[in-house]
């Protein structure tokens, strides 16, 4: 016994040394690994971007708002990605002064594909966001070729500019450049405006059909812009009151369109144009109580009398029209407060209640036709109520009032006098007229022939308070 136990004591002995070695070990990796954790912690901008797999988003900074003056330093560097605090349907919609000291605004930053420009308008909208307001932002560069135009909507390009995107590759650049810059700012995003309506005039089939596949292009970026932004809500815009008016046989068909967009918030309505409201919201319902879409109306030139002339006396005169006022400042009407209700699957009953899902492709027209005809069963109920307590959005800018549509001035130059003046399309200054300044009658210009207040059409709105 005495032999075996001392045999045994040297293994006894070689046990605890290596335990104490394995225990000092262990305190050894526990420091490095706190000192570590330490130097990553106090360095890190913050923790939600930790663990995250590499990728082109992580390589931005991540930071949230807490400073306003240091968000607009920051929102400088597009490379910065700020977790903005605004939230939409809710924050304020940002309204600007032009000048200190001016009571003209504007509302709407467009995006057109020119780089110095568009450098400008991202900014003002990252700044608006660290404002905590909502930005509108007008998208308008699809690239002119591929486009048929009806010989019936032709003068309605005449003053816009070309495009400076000349093709679907370079779009895609842009649209990805805007995403990547957008992707964290709350916003209201308007796609091309008149687009939807030049690509659906059913005034010559022939057009139509050559267009067939422009569409077809054009709906998928836009499904790519809809889950590329996701904080924000995009709206196609669907033209003025007086298409849909001239295409009410068709509604079917631009409805069955918007649908096959998974995730469209809505559509724009009276964009750049001049109808009043209550039509506004009339048309408005027809496409909602077929898609369940939302819509804002653009309100920028409908406060003046020329918005009561009927419809042949507006078309003759939509450049730079006389009697023009702002009507309805931007801001959130009552279905901000409402999710969308996707149009019902063929898959699902018609009782079945659920909300979009964003998604970069496209439905399958079948499929649309399907969802949007299973929505009209409901249609009637839906057609006698006014919608805007449950489909109106808000009421936006889109063209910024007294920016001019090329009649009096170069398209797109600000001139005070553009709001209600008294040059109408008659004489020298008639609709279609020379596109530079230079070239344009001297009793063209508004500034020396504002309005006295009187329509020669209607007195009904002589003591109109802006």
């Amino acid at each position: 016994m005495d032999s075996k136990q001392l045999k045994s004591e040297p293994m006894e002995t070689m046990t605890k040394k290596q335990f104490l070695l394995i225990l000092v070990g262990f305190g050894f990796i526990l420091v490095i690994s706190l000192l570590v954790v330490f130097s990553i912690s106090s360095k890190a901008p913050s923790d939600e971007s930790d663990g995250k797999a590499t990728s082109y988003d992580t390589l931005y900074e991540t930071d949230k708002v807490d400073d306003v003056a240091k968000c607009l330093e920051k929102a400088k560097n597009f490379r910065i990605k700020i977790q903005f605090n605004a939230t939409i349907g809710r924050d304020l919609i940002a309204v600007k002064k032009r000048k200190t000291g001016d009571d003209l605004m504007y509302n709407s930053l467009w995006l057109n594909g020119n780089k110095s420009t568009d450098i400008k308008t991202l900014y003002q909208a990252r700044s608006y966001a660290c404002e905590k307001k909502i930005p509108v932002i007008v998208i308008r560069a699809r690239p002119d070729q591929g486009l048929a135009v009806s010989e019936r909507l032709k003068f309605w390009n005449y003053y816009k500019p070309t495009s400076a995107i000349k093709s679907w590759a370079l779009y895609d650049l842009k649209l990805q450049y805007y995403m990547k810059i957008l992707q964290e700012v709350p916003s209201i995003v308007v796609v091309e405006p008149d687009l939807f309506m030049l690509l659906n005039d059913g005034s010559d089939d022939s057009v139509m059909v050559k267009n067939q596949r422009y569409q077809e292009m054009f709906l998928e970026r836009v499904s790519k812009l809809i889950e590329g932004l996701p904080k924000s809500w995009v709206y196609l815009d669907v033209g003025n009151p007086i298409f849909l008016r001239e295409h009410m046989n068709e509604l079917n068909e631009l409805a069955a369109t918007l649908t096959r967009l998974q995730g469209l918030r809505g559509f724009v309505i009276n964009t750049q144009h001049f109808m009043k409201d209550e039509i506004s919201e009339f048309w408005a319902r027809k496409l909602f109580c077929r898609t369940g879409l939302h819509y804002i109306i653009d309100t920028s030139r409908n406060g003046g009398t020329f918005s009561d002339r009927n419809q042949n006396q507006i078309m003759s005169c939509p450049f730079d029209p006389p009697y023009i006022k702002p009507g309805a400042s931007p801001g959130w009407a009552w279905g901000s407060r409402n999710k969308v209700v996707a149009v019902g699957s063929i898959y699902y009953s018609t009782t079945t209640t659920h909300y979009q899902v964003r998604s970069q492709f496209l439905l399958s027209r079948t499929e649309a036709t399907g969802r949007m005809r299973k929505k009209t069963a409901s249609m009637k109920e839906c057609i006698e109520k006014p919608s805007r307590n449950d489909a109106q959005d808000a009421n936006v800018w889109v063209k910024n009032p007294g920016e001019s549509d090329g009649r009096l001035y170069n398209y797109g130059e600000f001139q005070p006098c553009l709001i209600d003046h008294a040059v109408t399309c008659t004489g020298s200054c008639q609709m279609i007229a020379p596109k530079d300044k230079k070239s344009k009658p001297k009793e063209c210009d508004c500034k020396q022939k504002k309005s006295s207040g009187s329509d020669e059409y209607s007195n009904a709105y002589d003591n109109y308070d802006n």
